[in-house]
């Protein structure tokens, strides 16, 4: 698993709009597997780009960590 952390506004959001291509880098560039991620076709290239949890296990995690029943 991967996390990312940070206080509001610090960008999170907008780093893993970047990564799934959904937003354009105005400087520098992404690479994926040595390709720059502007010209790769975000339908084909991205579509197994996912989150496989649900938001009931998402919950259930906030839960166990916090110790809420």
């Amino acid at each position: 698993y991967i996390s990312i952390v940070g206080d509001n506004g610090s960008g999170k959001s907008t780093l893993l709009r970047l990564i799934l291509g959904f937003l354009k880098p105005v400087k520098g560039s992404i690479k994926r597997d040595t390709n720059n991620i502007r010209y790769v076709s975000q339908k084909n290239d991205f579509s197994h780009a996912g989150f496989p949890i649900t938001v009931k296990e998402i919950l259930d995690s906030y839960r166990k960590l916090l110790k809420i029943k």
